[in-house]
């Protein structure tokens, strides 16, 4: 029903989440093909790596990785959908909060895990978490830069005494950015972020 009216469906992948709720593996989401399959690596126990491999062959769903899921599955399917140049296909999320409570820098630690893990480059964990997650729901003036959408923008730096040279080799080396000045609907909303490392 909800395909037939347009609206983008996700579905829980997983064991059950809460008391009274039911486990959902492969055959439950071939099943019902929803557009997005949400935290693939379990939130928080994940499902047996062959019911993920499954998600992936049977369906054409994006698929979600989130921060608070298996960390092995996370390298798992990261790694496979990059091997694959699939990777269009892969969002990374946050799923807070959740029942052990809200994860800041959620999204942030969600690539700064997947890229060292899966061998990813820190331009393409930022893309899995804006861009493609942007594209998975239709959001059509989010996730890009670029003219006519929303300017909300985070001016990133590499965190002081990290092992990267800038940036992207923080990202790729796991070290959470440090957040400069953050810009809301165009307008300059705080000089710099209060949770996350300082630059130089």
């Amino acid at each position: 029903w909800a395909h037939k009216y347009g609206m983008k469906v996700p579905m829980h992948f997983g064991a059950p989440s809460y008391p009274g709720s039911v486990r959902f593996w492969a055959d439950e989401v071939i099943q019902y093909q929803p557009d997005v399959v949400v935290h693939l690596n379990g939130g928080p126990v994940t499902a047996p790596l062959k019911e993920i491999d499954k998600v992936i062959e049977k369906t054409d769903a994006v698929v979600e990785i989130i921060h608070c899921g298996n960390i092995n599955a996370s390298r798992h399917i990261a790694g496979n959908l990059r091997d694959a140049k699939n990777l269009k296909r892969l969002i990374l999320g946050s799923d807070t909060p959740v029942g052990h409570g809200a994860i800041p820098l959620a999204i942030l630690k969600t690539i700064v895990q997947v890229c060292p893990l899966a061998g990813i480059s820190g331009a393409e964990g930022i893309a899995l978490a804006t861009g493609n997650s942007a594209r998975a729901y239709e959001l059509n003036n989010t996730g890009m830069i670029k003219v006519g959408n929303t300017a909300d923008l985070l001016i990133v730096d590499c965190p002081r005494d990290s092992a990267g040279k800038d940036f992207l080799s923080a990202v790729e080396f796991g070290d959470v950015p440090a957040i400069g000045p953050i810009v809301i609907d165009g307008r300059l909303f705080a000089l710099r972020g209060r949770n996350t490392p300082f630059s130089y």
